[in-house]
């Protein structure tokens, strides 16, 4: 759930604006951090009223020795109104009328983040699953093939076109399972690779993803075709009923779903997301082919039993994954203000950009304050560094505008409207540093981001 930001926000970074206080009063806006000017000053008060710096809703004395004039007079704060309590009180009050919007407290994320991180794998396991089998019966003939040999068995003619049927690929077990196997491999995980781009509204994304796995989940997809039917074949030599196949059905689909892991984390150019894949993909695979067996719609067609078994084997496998990569996160970033509120980034690499491109790891849109390649997310040793790409356009870490910080699990970082929180996992836990101002020696002053364009160079 978001909330609508007010009509005009006060103190944003960035903005140099000055900004009215919920009581009326102006209050000099630093523009840097984003909260009231704790300084002596002269302000010309229109009205008799008292202005003391109290949170709202708290009555504060007026500090002894403090000057008032009367309407229309100058207003003279003392050193010794400053030093008051209710200064912090009010300044904090301020701040928080000027943070982001969130659509959660900060603090410990709900049991339901962990779902959400694994819904996206799990759509592009069940989509992937259903197209795969649309392709697979094309490409393996399997329909035709069961549709002939059950003509010939029931009209037997040994002349007949059923009974001399074959695939165009010949009759080859080996080449069977290829056939069958491999074009669904692929589909599956083209989506699973692209999904991000699915989810990202950004067809180019999904095609820029899915066509770097596409070449080696062909490579993946036929040597997992042929390696499980060479050890599916020799394990079931021995089997005297169909209660003996689920075990080895189960390990083949378990051969041939760990070359999907694999070549999606080779894609994505990560050693990590590969092992990642490779458990997940093994775990799924074992798990769909071993109750292939017991899915029993129909007996005398098998289509019915083929297009729930591969759904079901796609979508284990995508939530096999998803939970893998959970389960073994030690990064990532969560958006909690802007257009795609609730969305999750795994970090992988040693240095991820952050941008509305789709050329990026993070790709952000609905927000035309976010630059093709806005900023970085920087590994260095066991720190986290978050650095602008154009000094001209910085991001905020939490209220501060800057163009390079250290990030501290729970930092919020604002590009754009947009928000995300950085999470961490206590034992890769980096210690955040001050963020470096922007302007403070480190590029021009400060200035609104920059409208969505080309990369820059």
């Amino acid at each position: 759930m978001t909330t609508d930001e007010p009509e005009r926000t006060p103190g944003r970074p960035g903005d140099g604006h000055d900004a009215t206080s919920p009581g009326g009063d102006e209050t000099l806006v630093d523009p840097t951090l984003g909260a009231p000017t704790i300084a002596d000053a002269t302000i010309a008060d229109p009205t008799p009223v008292d202005r003391t710096l109290a949170a709202p809703g708290v009555d504060a004395p007026v500090p002894p020795g403090a000057a008032r004039a009367g309407a229309g007079g100058p207003l003279v704060i003392s050193a010794e109104e400053l030093a008051s309590p209710t200064v912090d009180a009010r300044a904090n009050a301020m701040r928080q009328a000027t943070a982001p919007q969130l659509v959660r407290p900060v603090g410990t994320p709900p049991r339901s983040s962990r779902l959400r991180s694994v819904l996206p794998l799990v759509l592009a396991g069940l989509v992937g699953g259903l197209l795969g089998w649309g392709v697979s019966e094309l490409v393996s003939q399997s329909a035709s093939f069961e549709r002939a040999m059950v003509d010939c068995f029931e009209n037997f003619d040994p002349t007949s076109d059923a009974c001399n049927y074959e695939p165009w690929y010949g009759m080859s077990q080996t080449k069977a399972a290829i056939a069958f196997i491999a074009p669904f491999a692929i589909v599956v995980g083209m989506l699973i690779a692209g999904w991000d781009g699915v989810s990202s509204r950004s067809p180019a994304k999904f095609l820029s993803l899915a066509g770097r796995a596409l070449p080696l989940l062909a490579v993946a997809g036929v040597l997992g075709g042929w390696l499980s039917q060479e050890y599916y074949s020799s394990a079931i030599e021995d089997a005297r009923s169909v209660d003996d196949l689920h075990f080895p059905r189960g390990v083949a689909w378990a051969i041939a779903m760990t070359g999907i892991g694999v070549a999606v984390g080779a894609a994505s150019r990560s050693g990590k997301r590969a092992v990642n894949g490779a458990l997940g993909g093994a775990i799924g695979g074992f798990i769909g082919g071993f109750v292939f067996d017991y899915i029993d719609l129909s007996d005398t067609d098998g289509l019915p039993n083929r297009v729930v078994g591969l759904m079901l084997t796609g979508l284990v496998v995508g939530t096999s994954i998803g939970l893998v990569e959970t389960a073994r996160r030690q990064h990532w970033l969560e958006i909690v203000s802007g257009g795609m509120a609730g969305k999750q980034f795994i970090l992988y690499h040693d240095l991820t950009t952050i941008g509305s491109g789709h050329d990026c790891h993070v790709t952000l849109i609905k927000d035309q304050g976010i630059g093709a390649q806005h900023a970085f997310l920087e590994r260095r040793g066991d720190a986290l560094v978050v650095r602008s790409v154009n000094p001209a356009a910085p991001v905020s870490v939490n209220g501060v505008t800057t163009v390079e910080a250290r990030l501290a699990e729970g930092d919020l970082v604002q590009l754009g409207s947009t928000v995300l929180r950085y999470r961490a996992k206590a034992a890769t836990m980096p210690t955040g540093m001050p963020a470096f101002p922007a302007g403070a020696g480190a590029g021009p002053p400060a200035g609104p981001p920059p409208a969505a364009g080309p990369p820059s160079g």
